[in-house]
């Protein structure tokens, strides 16, 4: 009894072997269809298996280990697309030989946009905000008053030609009466401390 048992394991273990042994090679080339130039770095795969490779220089590629029966091949690579290759037979201890072309992709890019945020602050933001103002301008950058020992506006102030500071209270451009100079802060006009003093802008 023990004897028919390691028999039949024995044939049932060669029958396995046997099975596991029907597997094929399937190997070809690709090429660019339009140039008919050898396609470099092209992946071909087995679809639904883990099964694949990339063509090498000359366009050439070999899977080995296929299991035998009927398959598809996907053929891709970027810019092109891809080629499905449906009922390729493989043949038990034969190669399939499969010669493939791919088309180049062409792809409409509607439109790209760009966004990004302005750096202020800087010494070269500010000459470049001062090249774009249609009246002339003299500024003063974050930046810099980062380098010097000013501790208020009044101290920056002082530091731009042609500007100084009168009473330490009024700035007076160019030696200009105070009384027709005008202070902005954020694009508005800053009140006056001076109830008699008329703002001309």
């Amino acid at each position: 009894m023990n004897l028919k048992l390691i028999i039949l394991h024995l044939v049932f273990s060669c029958s396995v072997c046997a099975l596991q042994a029907q597997t094929g090679i399937i190997k070809g080339n690709v090429k660019d269809a339009k140039s008919n130039d050898a396609m470099i770095g092209a992946t071909v795969m087995i679809d639904g298996t883990q099964l694949g490779t990339i063509t090498d220089f000359d366009g050439n590629f070999v899977i080995p280990e296929v299991k035998a029966g009927v398959c598809k091949v996907i053929i891709s690579s970027i810019g092109y697309a891809n080629t499905e290759i449906e009922y390729v037979r493989v043949e038990a201890y034969k190669s399939t030989i499969i010669n493939s072309s791919l088309i180049e992709s062409s792809q409409i890019i509607e439109g790209v946009e760009v966004t990004a945020q302005r750096k202020t602050g800087s010494d070269v933001s500010v000459v470049s905000e001062i090249r774009q103002l249609a009246n002339i301008a003299v500024g003063v950058s974050s930046q810099q008053i980062t380098k010097t020992q000013d501790r208020d506006a009044s101290q920056v102030v002082r530091r731009v030609p042609g500007v100084s500071i009168f009473d330490d209270r009024f700035i007076v451009v160019r030696g200009l009466n105070e009384r027709y100079n005008t202070v902005l802060l954020n694009d508005i006009i800053t009140p006056s401390t001076e109830v008699d003093e008329v703002i001309l802008i």
